[in-house]
């Protein structure tokens, strides 16, 4: 049985980072074609509890947000 260990870790990510950009692309497009000018206050109502969520995390593991430089990486390593 092949396991997703036997997929090389560089060829791994690759398909990763892939993969997730295509998915918020095509939700961007799904999404705003369904909720049309609902979309905008969606999302950000949906960001604003995910920093919630994230802001939590960070805390819990004394990670940096004083700046927008941290914030960022903060937010790439929770996430």
């Amino acid at each position: 049985m092949v396991s997703i260990k036997d997929i090389p870790a560089e060829v791994r990510w690759e398909l990763a980072t892939k993969s997730t950009t295509a998915y918020h692309i095509n939700y961007d497009m799904l999404y705003r074609v369904a909720f049309e000018d609902q979309i905008d206050d969606l999302e950000t109502r949906f960001w604003s509890e995910a920093e919630i969520g994230t802001k939590k995390i960070a805390d819990a593991l004394s990670l940096p947000v004083k700046d927008a430089v941290e914030t960022n990486s903060t937010f790439s390593i929770v996430a």
